[in-house]
């Protein structure tokens, strides 16, 4: 028998992916058609095998994929022949958008010559596109009317939010401090006004996250710090000081929490008639304990001078405490006037 030919009538029906229905997936099979003839041109008759082989170039390249196909042909096929190229051996990872010949040897008789180029058919062209958009659009987003593609379909990578994400996305609660780098939120990144104190957690702003002067006396309005307790009372009536203590003021003072301090401030003016020297002691006392008992003092025959103590008390507890100015002196006939006893609770 001589060298068998290939007519293929122009590639017939050309070589073309074969169509699945809508909502289906395409089948990587391709529909082939050919007629074997003698070199003379004769129709071949028989059993015979056909190789196919896929190439990424017309000539040399890499063998992609190949399949081996046994034909038989009766008198009345006249040499025509049909089938399905990925029938026998799946054309895999095959990529069909990059140019790709395919070859044919019949009989292993040795490649023939020249490679055909795999094209498409005309309706398979449309495939390429959706409602005119060509594949290459199908990732833009901008292509897609809202609502097109349902959340349920798309990769748990992918992000429906652009370049930026606002508050309008984000349900309440869903940004932790533990989902935050160190530093990832500064005062330039948030807006003026856009944290309020209901934002706030009860004591989650402590002296270890302000910086050193930052709060001013101008950051502060009226009425943003809570009110301190404050007590006071005064006289202009002139007591006699014996050598025992003498009570010259008191208040009584309603302590509000366990860890304020008591800021106390106290002035009294002494004067010593006659008689030479005598020795003048004042004394700041909380329940009759001391708690201040700086003022020592010698005065001459005649002598007067104004005495002002303060102290800032911090080891009494909460509730109701009291508060005395007290005097007294080695000798007698000396004079006290208190002016003010003034009690402050400062947190």
């Amino acid at each position: 028998m001589t060298r068998p030919g290939l007519l293929v009538g122009g590639l017939v029906a050309g070589v073309c992916l074969v169509a699945g229905v809508a909502e289906a997936q395409v089948p990587r099979l391709i529909a082939y058609q050919g007629r074997l003839t003698e070199a003379d041109g004769d129709p071949l008759e028989g059993d015979h095998t056909v190789a196919f082989r896929v190439y990424d170039a017309e000539t040399s390249g890499s063998r992609l994929w190949e399949e081996e196909h046994r034909v038989t042909l009766e008198e009345q096929d006249n040499g025509v022949f049909s089938l399905v190229l990925g029938s026998l051996n799946s054309f895999g990872s095959l990529d069909f958008n990059h140019p790709l010949w395919l070859s044919l040897e019949i009989d292993g008789e040795g490649e023939m010559a020249p490679r055909s180029r795999l094209t498409a058919v005309g309706y398979a062209l449309n495939a390429d596109t959706l409602d005119g958009l060509d594949s290459d659009q199908f990732l833009n987003a901008s292509n897609l009317s809202s609502g097109t593609v349902p959340d349920a379909r798309l990769s748990s990578n992918v992000s429906l939010l652009g370049q930026s994400i606002g508050s309008a996305e984000l349900a309440d609660g869903a940004v932790e401090t533990a989902k935050l780098a160190a530093g990832a939120v500064t005062s330039a990144k948030v807006a003026d006004g856009a944290l309020t104190a209901g934002d706030l957690a009860a004591d989650s702003v402590g002296e270890d996250e302000l910086a050193s002067g930052a709060i001013r006396a101008g950051d502060i309005e009226a009425g943003d710090l809570p009110a301190f307790g404050r007590v006071s009372a005064s006289a202009s009536s002139t007591l006699a000081i014996g050598t025992s203590d003498t009570t010259l003021l008191s208040v009584t003072v309603n302590k509000a929490s366990e860890t304020s301090a008591l800021l106390i401030l106290a002035s009294v003016t002494i004067s010593n008639g006659s008689g030479g020297g005598k020795v003048v002691s004042v004394a700041l006392r909380r329940d009759g304990a001391v708690v201040d008992s700086g003022y020592t003092a010698t005065l001459g025959s005649n002598d007067q001078t104004v005495v002002s103590l303060h102290t800032l008390e911090t080891s009494s507890a909460s509730g109701i405490h009291t508060l005395d100015l007290q005097a007294s002196t080695d000798k007698t006939v000396v004079n006290a006037a208190a002016r003010r006893l003034t009690v402050v609770e400062l947190p």
